[in-house]
């Protein structure tokens, strides 16, 4: 039989790759994409770096939608929460949000999708149990630690949209304020009196935000130290 000839005779034909071929499973797919910057992520560049064809990734997932949601169910459930060494549970609380924040602003095109998926559930209910682990740890009820989770992420999730709004502001304009005048300049003078007001206040508002969890440990620092005195 010739170099050029298979095993049915046929003179045409490729000689098929010796060894066992290469084993593809969904958590594999979902494992490298999640390797992939959000941004660059499309079936096209994850069947490349699997060697696969594109074709091939159907057979795995539905479409780019819902791979994007096992990406993110999967970066939750790897990201690492703040080490928790004992140290003072208003450390904590900061290292927490900073985390929290980081990672909803790291992948701006993620930020919304995040929400209300049920594929991103079960990471997150993870990260809340280690959580509400922590805090119970250091004496807090249950139902504080699960209205103190809550406030956090609300504060985090408007640092980081504040975070998402400026990456992109400074994508299209080169800042904030730039973008914004763009905006006001496009507008008659007398249109929205008050933001042009407030125009400072406004471009200040994230730090305003941070201020809050400055804000939140002092109420739960007093709430504590009375709890003690009673």
């Amino acid at each position: 039989m010739s170099a050029m000839t298979d095993e049915t005779g046929d003179p045409g034909a490729r000689r098929r790759p010796v060894g066992r071929p290469r084993v593809l499973t969904r958590a594999k797919v979902i494992e490298t994409a999640a390797l992939i910057p959000p941004g660059e992520l499309t079936m096209t560049r994850l069947a490349q770096t699997l060697g696969v064809s594109t074709g091939t990734l159907y057979q795995y997932v539905a479409d780019r939608d819902e791979l994007i949601r096992l990406v993110i169910g999967e970066r939750m459930r790897t990201q690492p929460l703040p080490l928790d060494v004992g140290q003072h549970w208003s450390q904590y609380l900061r290292e927490y949000v900073a985390m929290l924040t980081a990672k909803l602003s790291a992948a701006p095109d993620e930020l919304v999708q995040v929400l209300g998926i049920e594929s991103t559930l079960e990471p997150e209910l993870r990260l809340t149990e280690e959580f509400y682990a922590a805090l119970t740890a250091r004496g807090f009820p249950l139902d504080e630690a699960v209205a103190i989770h809550t406030q956090l992420s609300v504060i985090a999730v408007g640092i980081a949209s504040g975070n998402v709004r400026e990456q992109l502001a400074i994508r299209e304009a080169g800042s904030v304020e730039a973008a914004l005048a763009r905006v006001l300049d496009r507008l008659a003078p007398a249109d929205l009196p008050l933001i042009r007001e407030a125009v400072p206040a406004y471009l200040a508002r994230i730090a305003a935000i941070e201020g809050l969890i400055d804000a939140l440990i002092e109420r739960i620092a007093r709430q504590r130290g009375r709890a003690r005195r009673s």
